[in-house]
């Protein structure tokens, strides 16, 4: 251990101690000094699962028209999910929505026609199939995505896996922490759990638009790689310094 680290050791035991509080039982017992910590851990994994939230809308002279076209556009959808392997439960989309569709100009407004719009959101579970997807959506004349992302789905395995290690990294501070001030942690007084690291970025949308501008259909433009989980935690243990 340098000089520095040694002075600084030397310190925060002087510190540990000043703070003991005193005897105040019948016995003249005292507390153990504490020490706090804070430590992170992760893990590394591939997201399987990739979301796409998408919205058709279509404006015509009259209401008919434009549900029957977005009609065409979603049966095109729910086509293009079943034959990528998009199971039922996997596929949601909202209620009609239905509004008259007007420009403004100067002040005033005039009526464009009828506009007919409904929601989509698709979870597609073999990613193998992302760019195949893409180019079916882009083939049925989708013009609006919302958004894209990826998700785990063992989210909560990995974010467990993620969590012992910030307790064993958490610990191993404090034992390091302990054994510079001549003592050993002799338990642990409270435990919390920090907050998540970010969730899995979504897709820019410029490489949805390569991805439907391609012709070949291929997935190239989209790679998904490794992405990290996080957590972080904070102690506080029990310093037995008797030894």
């Amino acid at each position: 251990m340098s000089r520095q680290k040694r002075h600084l050791a030397a310190l925060l035991c002087l510190a540990l101690a000043a703070s003991a509080p005193l005897a105040h039982s019948a016995d003249n017992s005292t507390e153990k000094p504490q020490l706090s910590a804070s430590g992170e851990g992760y893990v590394e994994a591939t997201p399987d699962i990739v979301v796409i939230d998408l919205t058709l809308s279509h404006t015509a002279q009259t209401l008919s028209e434009a549900k029957r076209r977005v009609d065409d556009i979603g049966n095109a959808v729910m086509r293009a999910a079943r034959e990528q392997g998009i199971a039922a439960d996997d596929l949601q989309a909202s209620k009609i929505q239905a509004a008259p569709d007007y420009d403004w100009q100067n002040g005033q407004r005039t009526l464009r026609g009828q506009q007919v719009s409904r929601q989509f959101q698709l979870r597609l579970r073999n990613v193998e199939h992302y760019g195949a997807l893409v180019q079916a959506l882009a083939d049925a004349q989708v013009t609006q995505i919302n958004g894209i992302r990826t998700e785990f789905s063992k989210q909560e395995q990995l974010e467990n896996e993620a969590l012992k290690k910030a307790i064993a990294n958490v610990r191993g501070k404090a034992d390091v922490m302990a054994a510079a001030c001549g003592g050993r942690i002799a338990g642990i007084a409270t435990l919390a759990e920090g907050g998540s690291g970010p969730a899995p970025a979504p897709f820019e949308m410029r490489a949805m638009k390569a991805m439907a501008s391609d012709s070949s259909g291929g997935g190239d433009n989209l790679k998904i790689g490794p992405q990290r989980i996080s957590k972080s935690v904070s102690a506080v243990f029990l310093l037995d310094s008797s030894r």
